[in-house]
C-alpha cells in the first residue's frame, strides 16, 4: 500500500526500530495533512461515475418516448396514431427531464470541485514531506508526550518521500480538470437551453426532440408532401407583395414597413369615463388612458407571448379592440408580413391565414367546407393549398388564423347559439359558423385565433372567453413625430418633416387629434399637400384650425361614405352636427345607440363604447372631442341667423366649455365673409371683442386668459381687414401694454399657434409699446419666428422676455432675439424705438450672443436703456469679460439697474465686474447677484466699489449665496457701510450663512452716522432668538429711527 512507499531519511547510525517508528509517525502526520476520511480513489470514482449514472437514469426515463416520436416521424401514421399524437401535442416532459438532467450535472460538477479544493484534498499531494520529531533515542511514548508539550525539547526535522504522491497528484489534477470542464460545458448547455426555451418555437416533445436533441429539420420530417415547403414559400412571397392602396399609405413607396409605427397596445379594455366637471385638457387625457392594471405590449409579437394576463400560458384566442382608424387592419397586415418574413421565433414553423369578416356577407360564404374556407384565407389555388391544408389539419397548433373587422359582419347573434351539431371538417356550413367552431376549439383545436373589432361589436365578442383581450390606444406624441417623419420619407420630401411636425405639435388640439393613426394620416396629408403643392407659391400651411378640420371632415366624407351616395352622407353629417351641438349644450359626450342610424354609424366619426351599467346596450362618442366641437360649430353657423350667432357668442364666451366651438365659429364666419361679403357677419366677429377689458392701457393674459382666446378667435377669421377694423373701432385700440408673465411663477405659456394669433392681432394695435412675454422652453422654431415677427412689427419701449428652463439644456437661445430686434422696421430716431427695459430670463447667453448684443448696443438700438436683467442665462466666468466689454460700450446715463442673478459667475468674476463698473463711471444704482455661487472672497472688491465717491449703488442683493458668512458681512460693515461715500440704502442677504457672531459688527455699522441702510433682509440665516431680539432693539437707535430702518429676518 501507500505506507510501504513512504520512507524517511534518518541518520545512518539510527536503529531499524527507530527508523520504523519515524516512518510510522511521519506517515501519520502526512495522512493528517494530505488525506481525508474519504479515500482519494473513492473520490475519483464518484466524480467520474456520478454524471454517468445521472445520464443513464435520464436516458432510461425518456428512451421510449424518443424512439416512439423518432419512428413516427419516419413512418406513415394511421388515423389512430395521428389522433393520439394530437392529444399529446402539448406534452413537454422530455424537455423538462433534459433540463433537470443538465442542471444536476452542472451542480454536481461545481459541488465536486468545491469539495476537492476546500474540504477533502485542498493541498494536493507532495512528493517530499518535512517531518519534525524528537532527537534520536527517545521512545515513541516519550515522543507522544513531547508532542503534546510545545517547546520542552528541541525538535529535529526529517525529510520524507512518498513515491505514490506523483500518481495521486496527477489524478488530483485530472479530476479537477474534468469536474471544472464538465460543469462549464453543461452550464453553457443550460444557458443555450434557457435561451431557446424563452422564445421557443417548439410546442411539444416531438418538436423538441427533432429540432433540439436530434438536430433534424422538423418541418421537413413532418411534411408528407415533398412540395409543402415550396407551397409555403410561394404563399409567403404572395403575402410580401406590395398591395397597399393609396388611401392608407400616401406616397410612392408601398411597403408596409416603410410607414408602420408600433401602437400603444394594452391588455384589458379602456374605459372612457367623462365627467361634466372635466376641463378640456383632462378630456383629452381620457382618450389615452389605460386600465390601471393593464400590461403594455411593446411590439406586435408580444401579442402571442405569455404574460400575467394569460397566467403564463401562451394565448390561443386573442381579441384586439380599437376605435375607427386606430390601426387594427394595419396591425393584422403587419402580423402577416412579420410571419412571412420570419422575423421572430413565435412565427417559427407556423402558417398564418387572413380573413375579413365582410367576406362572410358574401354568397360564397353561406355554405362552405372548412377546406375551402381556409383556402380563402390564403388566396392560393386548390393545388398549392392541398398540402398546406393537410399539414394544418394534422398539426392545428401550427396555424395562426386572423379575422379582421368583426364589426363588419351583418349577421345577428343567433349564429353563436345555433351551430350545426357535427364538428366534421368535411361538412359544409356558413362562414360565421366555421369561425365560431374555430374560436371555440371544435375545429383545429390548438390553433391560434386572433380577432380584431371595433367596440361596436361588443355583443359578439363578449360571448367568447378569450385568453387575451387587448385594446389599441393609439399614438403617443413621439409616435406621431415618427409617423410624420416616415410619411415625408415615403413621399421623398425629407425637407418637409420639420415643418409638418412643428405645425402639428404647436397646437394641443391638433396633437391630441393625431393619437388616432388615420387622423394622423389625414392631418399629415393635408399639411403635406399644402407644402408641396406647386400652385401654392408661398407653401403656406393651413393658417387656421378651421381649415384643417374642414379638410379632415371632407376626408372622412370622401373615404368612409364611398358606398353611399352624396345626399346620404350630407344628411348623416347634418344629423351628427345637431347631435354634437346638443351634446355640448347638455355636457354630454357619450350617447345611446338609439340616437344613431346606420349611415351615422358608418361615418367614421364615432367610437363605440360598452355601457358600464347595461353591458348589452352599446353607447357611442365622437372619436375626439374636437371633432364634436367642430361639428357643433358648423351647426351654429349653418342654421343660426347672424343676429342669433351674435347672441350665441355673447352668452357663451365666458364659458371655457365652448371656447373651441366659438373659435371654430369664428373660422367658419371668416369663410362666410369671404364668400358673401356681408357686414352682418363682420358684426358677428366684432362681438368677440366685447369680452376684452383694457385697464390703464394694459391687457394681461394671466389675469384674464380669455383675452388670448379672443385673439385666437380673431386670428381664426383670417381676414386682415376684419382684424384691423376690430383693433381700430373697439377697446383694443387703447392697448399699450401686453403681458403673459406677471412674475416668474405667474405665467401663461403660449404655443406657436397662440403666438401666431397674438402677432396677427397685435401688429394692428398702433399704441402697443410694452411687451412682457413668457416663452416656453418647448416653443418650436415656428413659435420663435412668430415672436420675432411681433418684435419687428412693433415699436417696443419695454421688453421683458422670460423662458422657463431649469437646466442648461432647457435654456432658450438669445441670439435670435437680438437679431430680430436689430431687424426692427422702426427708424433709429423713432420715439418708440428706444428700449428702456430689457429683461431676459432663462435665455442662453453665450459669448456669441454677447457679441451680437455688443453690436446691438453699438448701433444705439438701446440708447435709452434703463434696466438690464440677465437672470438665469447661463453666464459663467468665461462670459463675464465679454459682458464687461458690453458695459464698456454703453455708458448711458439712464442705465441704473443690472441683475445677473442665478448665474455661476463666482468670486473672480465679481472682482472683474466691480473693476468694470468702477472705471466706466456708470450711474448704476441697483446690482443683483443673487444665487451666483459667490463667497466672502468677493466682498473686498465690492467694498472698494461701494466706498468710491463716484459709485451710485443704493441697492445690493446677494441672496441665496451660502458662501457668504459672518466674515463677509464683517468686511462689508467695516470697509463699506461705515464709509462716508457709501450710498447703500438696501442690503439683501437672504439665505446666506450668517449667525449671531456677525451681530456686534453689524450693530456698530448700523449705529454709525455714515451708514445709510434703511432696509436689511436677513431671512433664512441661522440667528438665534437672542440675536433677533438684539437686532430688533437696534431699530430704536436714533440714527436707525431717523432713516426708518426695517429688518426682515423671519423664519428659515
Amino acid at each position: 500500500g501507500e505506507v510501504g512507499k513512504f520512507t524517511c531519511n534518518v541518520a545512518p547510525q539510527s536503529t531499524t526500530t527507530y527508523k520504523t517508528q519515524v516512518d510510522k509517525a511521519c506517515y501519520s502526520r502526512y495522512q493528517q495533512n494530505y488525506n481525508s476520511p474519504l479515500p482519494f480513489y473513492g473520490f475519483v470514482i464518484l466524480s467520474i461515475w456520478f454524471p454517468i449514472v445521472v445520464a443513464v437514469i435520464y436516458s432510461l426515463c425518456v428512451r421510449r418516448r424518443v424512439e416512439e416520436i423518432d419512428s413516427n416521424t419516419n413512418e406513415p401514421q394511421t388515423q389512430g396514431e395521428a389522433d393520439n399524437e394530437v392529444q399529446n401535442k402539448g406534452t413537454l416532459y422530455v424537455s423538462y427531464f433534459y433540463f433537470f438532467h443538465v442542471a444536476i450535472c452542472v451542480l454536481s460538477g461545481i459541488l465536486f470541485t468545491i469539495l476537492q479544493y476546500t474540504v477533502f484534498f485542498p493541498s494536493g499531494f507532495d512528493f517530499e514531506f518535512s517531518c519534525s520529531l524528537p532527537p534520536t533515542g527517545f521512545t515513541t511514548k516519550l515522543a507522544h508526550i513531547l508532542n503534546a508539550s510545545d517547546g520542552l525539547l528541541n525538535m529535529i526535522s526529517i525529510t520524507c518521500e512518498n513515491s505514490s504522491a506523483f500518481e495521486k497528484q496527477l489524478w488530483w489534477v485530472i479530476v479537477s480538470v474534468l469536474n471544472t470542464g464538465f460543469a462549464s460545458i453543461m452550464f453553457g448547455e443550460l444557458i443555450r437551453l434557457c435561451r431557446r426555451s424563452r422564445n421557443r418555437c417548439w410546442s411539444s416533445d416531438a418538436e423538441f426532440i427533432m429540432v433540439y436533441l436530434l438536430g433534424k429539420q422538423y418541418l421537413h420530417i413532418q411534411l408528407k408532401r415533398t412540395n409543402l415547403q415550396e407551397c409555403i414559400d410561394f404563399y409567403k412571397r404572395q403575402v410580401l407583395e406590395p398591395s397597399r392602396t393609396s388611401n392608407v399609405i400616401y406616397g410612392p413607396k408601398t411597403s408596409l414597413e416603410q410607414l408602420y409605427i408600433n401602437l400603444v397596445i394594452h391588455t384589458e379594455r379602456a374605459k372612457h369615463k367623462f365627467s361634466k366637471s372635466m376641463r378640456r385638457h383632462e378630456i383629452f387625457n381620457v382618450y389615452m388612458e389605460v386600465p390601471q392594471h393593464s400590461i403594455c405590449l411593446g411590439e406586435v409579437k408580444d401579442l402571442f407571448y405569455p404574460n400575467k394576463d394569460t397566467d403564463g400560458n401562451y394565448p390561443r384566442k386573442i381579441v384586439v379592440v380599437g376605435r375607427p382608424g386606430i390601426g387594427k387592419t394595419v396591425l393584422t397586415e403587419k402580423i402577416m408580413r412579420d410571419w412571412a418574413s420570419g422575423i421572430d421565433e413565435c412565427y417559427c414553423g407556423k402558417i398564418a391565414l387572413y380573413f375579413k369578416f365582410r367576406w362572410f356577407n358574401l354568397t360564397e360564404f353561406k355554405d362552405i367546407s372548412l377546406k375551402t374556407f381556409l383556402r380563402y384565407g390564403t388566396g392560393l389555388s386548390d393545388e398549392k393549398f392541398e398540402t398546406i391544408y393537410e399539414h394544418i389539419t394534422k398539426w392545428p397548433e401550427r396555424a395562426i388564423v386572423i379575422f379582421d373587422g368583426l364589426d363588419e359582419f351583418n349577421g345577428n347573434m343567433e349564429c353563436f347559439d345555433n351551430l350545426p351539431p357535427p364538428n366534421d371538417p368535411n361538412v359544409s356550413m356558413s362562414g360565421i359558423s366555421l369561425f365560431i367552431k374555430l374560436i371555440s376549439g371544435h375545429l383545429l383545436q390548438g390553433a391560434t385565433v386572433l380577432v380584431t373589432s371595433r367596440p361596436t361589436a361588443n355583443e359578439f365578442y363578449s360571448r367568447v372567453n378569450f385568453d387575451r383581450t387587448v385594446e389599441i390606444i393609439g399614438f403617443t406624441s413621439d409616435k406621431i413625430e415618427e409617423y410624420v417623419s416616415r410619411f415625408c420619407d415615403n413621399n421623398n420630401r425629407n425637407d418637409l418633416k420639420a415643418n409638418v411636425w412643428n405645425h402639428i405639435k404647436s397646437s394641443s388640439d391638433l396633437l391630441n387629434l393625431c393619437y388616432i393613426p388615420v387622423n394622423c394620416f389625414i392631418v399629415s396629408a393635408v399639411l403635406f399637400e399644402c407644402l408641396s403643392d406647386c400652385r401654392n407659391e408661398t407653401s403656406a400651411l393651413p393658417t387656421t384650425l378651421t381649415e384643417l378640420y374642414d379638410a379632415a371632415i371632407a376626408h372622412f366624407d370622401k373615404h368612409h361614405y364611398s358606398q353611399l351616395d352624396g345626399q346620404s352622407s350630407e344628411d348623416a353629417i347634418k344629423k351628427l352636427e345637431l347631435l354634437a351641438f346638443n351634446g355640448i349644450v347638455h355636457g354630454q359626450l357619450v350617447f345611446n345607440n338609439d340616437l344613431f342610424d346606420e349611415q351615422m354609424k358608418k361615418s367614421g366619426l364615432l367610437n363605440s363604447l360598452s355601457n358600464p351599467i347595461f353591458p348589452v346596450n352599446t353607447q357611442f362618442c365622437f372619436i375626439h372631442l374636437t371633432i364634436q366641437e367642430f361639428l357643433a360649430a358648423r351647426h351654429v353657423v349653418e342654421t343660426f341667423s347672424p343676429e342669433k350667432i351674435k347672441q350665441f357668442i355673447f352668452s357663451h364666451i365666458e364659458s371655457g366649455q365652448w371656447h373651441l366651438v366659438l373659435q371654430f365659429i369664428a373660422g367658419l364666419l371668416g369663410k362666410k365673409i369671404k364668400m358673401f361679403k356681408k357686414n352682418d357677419y363682420n358684426d358677428c366677429v366684432l362681438a368677440f371683442t366685447h369680452r376684452v377689458i383694457v385697464k390703464n392701457g394694459k391687457i394681461d393674459f394671466n389675469k384674464d386668459y380669455s383675452l388670448l382666446f379672443v385673439m385666437k378667435c380673431i386670428r381664426e377669421v383670417d381676414d386682415e381687414d376684419v382684424v384691423q377694423e376690430a383693433c381700430e373701432t373697439t377697446v383694443m385700440n387703447d392697448v399699450v401694454s401686453l403681458s403673459n408673465c406677471r412674475t416668474i411663477t405667474a405665467v401663461t405659456a403660449l404655443t406657436s399657434t397662440d403666438w401666431a394669433a397674438v402677432t396677427f392681432v397685435c401688429k394692428h394695435m398702433k399704441k402697443l409699446t410694452e411687451l412682457s412675454l413668457y416663452l416656453s422652453s418647448h416653443l418650436s422654431e415656428e413659435g420663435y419666428l412668430q415672436v420675432s415677427n411681433l418684435l419687428q412689427q412693433r415699436c417696443v419701449k419695454q421688453l421683458r422676455l422670460m423662458g422657463r428652463g431649469f437646466h442648461t439644456s432647457e435654456y432658450l437661445e438669445g441670439e435670435c432675439l437680438f437679431k430680430a430686434l436689430m431687424k426692427s422696421q422702426c427708424t433709429l430716431n423713432h420715439e418708440h424705438s428706444m428700449i428702456t427695459e430689457l429683461d431676459l430670463r432663462h435665455f442662453h447667453i453665450t459669448n456669441e450672443c454677447l457679441s451680437i448684443m455688443c453690436e446691438f448696443f453699438k448701433n444705439r438700438h438701446a440708447s435709452c436703456l434703463e434696466r438690464l436683467t440677465l437672470h438665469s442665462c447661463g453666464i459663467t466666468s468665461r462670459e463675464i469679460s465679454k459682458l464687461c466689454e458690453l458695459l464698456d460700450i454703453m455708458p448711458y446715463p439712464e442705465f441704473t439697474y443690472l441683475d445677473l442673478s442665478a448665474n455661476e459667475i463666482l468670486d473672480e468674476s465679481v472682482r472683474v465686474l466691480c473693476n468694470a463698473l468702477k472705471h466706466n463711471h456708470l450711474e448704476l444704482t441697483h446690482l443683483y447677484l443673487d444665487k451666483c455661487l459667490v463667497s466672502d472672497d468677493c466682498i473686498p472688491s465690492l467694498c472698494v466699489l461701494l466706498k468710491d465717491e463716484r459709485c451710485e449703488l443704493t441697492v445690493l442683493s446677494m441672496e441665496d449665496n451660502e458662501g457668504i458668512s459672518d466674515e463677509g458681512l464683517r468686511m462689508l460693515c467695516e470697509s463699506a457701510l461705515r464709509e462716508e461715500h457709501c450710498k447703500l440704502t438696501e442690503l439683501h442677504l437672504f439665505k446666506c450663512s450668517l449667525t449671531d457672531e456677525c451681530i456686534p459688527e453689524l450693530l456698530k455699522a448700523l449705529q454709525d452716522e455714515h451708514c445709510g441702510l434703511n432696509k436689511l433682509t436677513l431671512t433664512g440665516n441661522k440667528f438665534t432668538e437672542k440675536g433677533k431680539k438684539t437686532l430688533r432693539d437696534i431699530e430704536k437707535h436714533k440714527h436707525c429711527q431717523a432713516r426708518g430702518l426695517q429688518f426682515n429676518f423671519g423664519m428659515l
